[in-house]
């Protein structure tokens, strides 16, 4: 039987070979591309997830635990107050850095708000663990002069998160193992870092008395600022002769 002429070997114009190998090329670095493109969107989502949830973590989680932590050992330590009370008034010479040396309770930012306050504005030492730190060299509590405190807006507890919505005439209340200190708000202020004369002595040229004042930074979430209350001493309660009346009413049992 006779076969047919030899079948020839299928083969491209070399320009076509050349064009479809181009081709592959081309499309395989596309593929390269958009893989490219894809994981460096995923990451920047996974980054992005990461700068919101720390934050939200922070503020919806963890800082209403420490809180609570702080209001419960505030509870503590009100009850060693009237167990142990001390006949004398606080000298700044008696307090190391980090003591827990007294109370503050502000109806204007709950009516059960009570947290302690520690000596010092140190961040790891005081403000952090503790809540509220005095600054040293400032006065004590009903001492002539300026008790100055700061705190944290949004995390470590945020004792300081509200007190942008303080008012003039509201109670700022200081127990320590003396008594109690009811100062009245007088006005507020958005300082800038570097203004300590909202802590000095006499910070509204009003003359000689007794101030308290609260520092904490604003805008929430950020450090640029200061925001600054100010309060003046109405009133003070020798432990002997009890409580002012916001605090039997919202704290009975001390």
């Amino acid at each position: 039987m006779r076969l047919g002429p030899k079948a020839e070997a299928f083969s491209l114009p070399e320009t076509t070979a050349i064009y479809t190998l181009g081709m592959v090329a081309k499309m395989g670095s596309e593929v390269v591309k958009l893989r490219l493109r894809s994981w460096l969107g995923g990451l920047l989502i996974v980054v992005g997830l990461a700068a919101v949830s720390v934050p939200l973590y922070q503020e919806l989680i963890q800082s209403p635990m420490e809180a609570g932590n702080q209001a419960a050992e505030a509870k503590q330590i009100a009850g060693g107050f009237a167990r142990n009370p001390h006949p004398s008034r606080l000298t700044n010479a008696k307090l190391k850095v980090g003591q827990i040396f007294g109370l503050l309770y502000a109806p204007r930012l709950g009516t059960t708000f009570r947290r302690p306050i520690g000596q010092g504005t140190s961040v790891e030492q005081v403000l952090n663990p503790v809540g509220i730190g005095h600054y040293l060299g400032t006065a004590l509590p009903g001492q002539v002069g300026n008790f100055a405190l700061a705190a944290h807006r949004t995390t470590h507890g945020a004792a300081f998160n509200n007190i942008d919505t303080f008012v003039p005439g509201d109670d700022i209340v200081v127990e320590t193992q003396w008594g109690w200190y009811d100062y009245k708000v007088i006005g507020s202020k958005v300082v800038q870092p570097s203004e300590r004369w909202v802590i000095q002595a006499d910070p509204l040229h009003l003359g000689a008395d007794r101030y308290i004042t609260l520092t904490t930074c604003t805008p929430r979430y950020t450090a640029a600022q200061r925001l600054i209350v100010w309060g003046k001493l109405a009133k003070s309660y020798p432990r002997a002769g009890g409580a002012p009346s916001q605090i039997v009413v919202n704290h009975p049992t001390n």
